[in-house]
């Protein structure tokens, strides 16, 4: 048999419409849940701006790039490129900004990422294995709570890893260069959007060479036939001008300040901001095998109201990557390298996300949807297909070990993301994650509000995407643990009769500011008021949100 299992039942047929049945049914109930969250908007502004043709402000490096005399992004962070911006750009200008929006935006790239898992597993595996695939992913917590937030370009990632492997295909099949280009563009993409994607890149090229080392090995033949690498030089040329294509903006970029290789060299010679020693491999190791098991038993949410979690989750991975370790070598050759391939992928991108110029978090490894399902869908169904060709009276051992690990996943998984439903249900989203937000964004809309000052982080690019632009807060705090020497003199340049200044409940501060804000606000003779129906709750009743009046004491000047 070509796949470790064959059998085409009405089952594996309908599977591909009843996963994107349920991850859409999960993924859009309660959309609004948790509340808009500022890494949600983050690259966002300017795709507002240039849907309503006003003139982009761009990042603080970011030199842009001017065309027939207008200004476009090239990048957002210094290892995050503006690729959402773009892809935005025609939502934002036909449907307007908004929460709705951006999760349906969102929603609706991570269902095509569901249909490229059914499609690449089927053409690797099989439908019995890509129907289980893809199930899988679709009722993944992880993948359905990141996919429908949008964390960090996330889901675009995925679609320019997925993609690559379809095109590689593709070329494999037909023989045609432009198929190359097009994989050397999504890879190019891949990196402009998050640099981190520079893991899938390198998990490729190892896979490729522990899998296919028989033909990328140097000889005079291959040589004379123009083959480095096992690939003909015209190959290389095709994908190296798709990759130029697609990540041209992050080359010039860098050509210009070199911003994301010094970002990089530093991480290699200093602990990131968030902590992370480089050089502390075993411990990061370590640290990245945990999120590892927080993506795969989504036990990451704690935003939503309460922690959930499938404990069955990461102990069926490492059955399922046993056991598909085992039943490869009875599988065909082709099937077996590309088995092998899958596991190496996951291994690499685990292993590289121990290196980090932020910090190590599971959301980092998104980009492994669907490849861990794959794992156990190949080590479900080859267990099935194992016992299927021994007549034995305890044949159904195995079958009903491979039952149990797919079945196992996928109620439990299931479970876990309905759990959280109900836990947004009653909590709404936590801190900045609260449904408070919207209240807050219409408040600040209602009363003309359109220039607050944000006295903590996380409140200003959600709340300007939230009213379309027509609130645009600015950012005073300063990103410093103390108050920077600038504070005072930027709430002193706010300080007016009713002028508004926006922080979150200081159980949540990130850069607490409310203690030296009301001194400086006291010192020049200003009062700070707080009316009750300014100030934004969780349905718990905690204050999420505050919005400061200020208005002439007694000893005002």
């Amino acid at each position: 048999m070509n796949h470790p299992a064959s059998p085409r039942s009405v089952v594996a047929a309908g599977a591909p419409v009843l996963a994107l049945l349920l991850y859409c049914g999960l993924a859009f109930y309660q959309l609004p849940l948790p509340g808009f969250y500022y890494d949600e908007a983050l690259d966002l502004p300017p795709t507002l701006q240039l849907a309503h043709g006003q003139s982009v402000e761009l990042a603080s490096k970011d030199p842009g790039v001017t065309i027939l005399g207008a200004t476009f992004p090239l990048m957002i962070l210094d290892y995050l490129g503006a690729v959402n911006t773009y892809l935005l750009w025609p939502v934002f200008a036909a449907a307007g900004a908004s929460w709705l929006t951006v999760r349906w935006f969102e929603v609706a790239v991570s269902a095509v990422v569901v249909s490229l898992s059914y499609r690449l597993a089927r053409a690797w595996f099989g439908p019995a294995v890509a129907a289980v695939a893809a199930l899988l992913v679709a009722v993944n917590p992880s993948f359905v709570f990141w996919s429908r937030m949008g964390i960090s370009v996330s889901s675009v990632m995925s679609l320019c890893s997925l993609g690559s492997l379809l095109a590689i295909r593709r070329w494999k099949r037909t023989g045609r260069g432009y198929w190359l280009g097009a994989t050397g563009l999504l890879l190019g993409i891949g990196l402009w959007a998050k640099f981190l994607f520079l893991w899938w890149i390198a998990a490729l090229a190892v896979a490729y060479a522990l899998v296919e080392w028989r033909r990328w090995r140097p000889s005079r033949e291959r040589l004379a036939r123009g083959e480095i690498l096992g690939l003909h030089w015209k190959a290389w040329g095709w994908g190296a001008l798709g990759f130029i294509a697609g990540a041209g903006p992050l080359i010039y970029y860098n050509a210009l300040t070199g911003n994301t290789i010094a970002i990089l060299a530093d991480a290699l010679n200093a602990p990131t901001s968030y902590g992370v020693n480089n050089r502390q491999i075993l411990d990061n190791l370590k640290a990245a095998l945990d999120q590892l098991r927080i993506f795969l038993d989504g036990s990451y949410f704690w935003y939503n109201g309460e922690i959930q979690s499938n404990p069955w989750a990461y102990p069926i991975f490492w059955v399922s990557l046993a056991l598909t370790a085992g039943l490869m070598w009875g599988w065909a050759s082709d099937v077996r390298r590309r088995a092998a391939a899958t596991t190496i992928i996951v291994g690499a991108i685990v292993f590289q996300s121990a290196f980090t110029v932020s910090g190590i978090w599971a959301t980092h490894l998104y980009i492994l949807a669907p490849f861990l399902q794959i794992i156990v869908a190949l080590a479900g169904m080859g267990a099935w297909q194992w016992a299927a060709r021994r007549r034995s009276p305890l044949q159904w051992l195995p079958r009903a070990a491979g039952a149990l690990l797919i079945a196992g996943l996928f109620a439990g998984d299931l479970a876990t993301t309905w759990r959280y439903h109900a836990t947004l249900a009653k909590y709404g989203g936590l801190g900045r994650f609260s449904d408070a937000i919207y209240k807050l964004a219409d408040y600040l809309d209602e009363n003309q509000i359109t220039s607050p000052a944000m006295l903590d982080w996380g409140l200003a690019k959600n709340i300007l995407i939230l009213t379309d632009g027509r609130v645009q807060p600015v950012e005073i705090f300063g990103y410093s643990p103390e108050p920077p020497p600038g504070f005072k003199s930027a709430v002193e340049a706010y300080l007016c009769a009713g002028c508004a200044f926006v922080n979150v409940d200081q159980a949540y501060a990130v850069f607490p500011r409310d203690d030296a804000f009301r001194q400086f606000a006291a010192e020049a003779g200003y009062e700070v008021v707080i009316e009750e129906s300014s100030i934004f709750r969780e349905r718990s009743g905690q204050a999420a949100y505050v919005v400061y009046r200020v208005r002439p004491g007694k000893n005002a000047p």
